[in-house]
């Protein structure tokens, strides 16, 4: 696999990547073990059809206490407790939180495995500086600028049907003879 050499961030050239075809058959197996009622939320997802559920505040001031608890005890050593020892304020943040609850469908559990998941991720990615810091254009690097200057990332100027951003990969990964990485990818979706 490629190294990224400022972080030591294993990343797997796209050779190793399934097949169209294998990818299809997986998620044809995948799909077909679901119940109609998974199977049509899950379509509805893909399909940006969403139905916004009225979030009760005593549930979510219950469930964010509970990320926080599972937090405690899932953090140590983790990429997460650094950010956390740079800025309570960013991790503990409302908002951020919220995001890993909604992405989790409100389970705290798999909302704090999630959030540190994205720490880790986030420090191999832009190093430990960067943990408690939003990603702006200036943390990209010059194969990142060019990969998006290219238009392989963008975002849509709409929503779909839930009100999520879209947001577009293009495949094509070579332009002018030179080769983006799976990296820039990532690094652009931040």
């Amino acid at each position: 696999g490629l190294q990224h050499g400022r972080q030591g961030l294993d990343i797997q050239e796209h050779a190793d990547l399934p097949t169209k075809e294998e990818m299809d058959a997986l998620i044809a197996s995948e799909m077909s073990r679901l119940s109609v009622e998974e199977r049509e939320r899950v379509y509805d997802d893909v399909h940006g059809v969403g139905t916004f559920n009225e979030e009760d505040p005593s549930f979510i001031g219950s469930c964010l206490d509970d990320l926080a608890n599972h937090l405690l005890t899932q953090k140590q050593g983790t990429a997460y407790a650094i950010a956390e020892s740079m800025s309570k304020q960013y991790v503990s943040d409302k908002d951020f939180c919220m995001m890993f609850l909604r992405a989790e469908e409100y389970d705290p559990s798999d909302a704090a495995e999630r959030m540190i998941r994205f720490f880790e991720f986030k420090k191999e990615l832009f190093g430990v500086e960067k943990l408690v810091k939003d990603i702006a254009l200036d943390d990209m690097d010059e194969d990142d600028m060019h990969f998006l200057g290219n238009g392989y990332c963008q975002v849509s100027p709409y929503t779909d049907t839930a009100g999520r951003t879209i947001f577009v990969f293009i495949q094509k990964r070579k332009t002018l003879g030179k080769t983006y990485g799976y990296e820039s990818l990532v690094r652009n979706s931040f």
